[in-house]
């Protein structure tokens, strides 16, 4: 007996993203995507010659389309007034977002440029009190 069973959450490969949806990226030509981290979002470490980007892809329904984009209408508006943000890279087309269909439904993606600097350690009091203030 076969039984189709629905999916809530599913991983998106790498090796797809690389040659499927980064090339739509205004970025050098990607050599690289790994898995970084799964949490709210999956993230994807992308690597070109010279420089890293993140890769997020968020979970199916988690964000609406109109939520996202202005999250990195508002961002890429603080990096060009000159803060350290990690901003929004625009796809060719001029849009930040890709929309992908996964098996559990449509997922957006969003490509955005490796902040600078190091990881905070969150076993140190300091270090949680600054990403606190910030």
């Amino acid at each position: 007996m076969s039984v189709e069973l629905k999916y809530s959450y599913s991983t998106t490969s790498p090796k797809s993203l690389l040659e499927e949806v980064l090339p739509d990226y205004a970025i050098d030509a990607p050599t690289e995507c790994t898995f970084f981290s799964r949490g709210a979002n999956d993230t994807y470490l992308v690597r070109t010659p010279k420089q890293r980007y993140f890769l997020r892809v968020c979970r199916s329904g988690a964000f609406p389309r109109e939520a996202l984009e202005f999250e990195a209408a508002a961002v890429s508006y603080l990096h060009k007034e000159g803060f350290s943000v990690a901003y929004p890279i625009e796809r060719k087309s001029g849009a930040y977002l890709t929309e992908i269909m996964a098996v559990e439904g449509r997922r957006f993606a969003l490509l955005t440029a490796a902040a600078e600097g190091s990881t905070p350690d969150y076993e140190a009091l300091v270090d949680c009190r600054l990403v606190g203030q910030s």
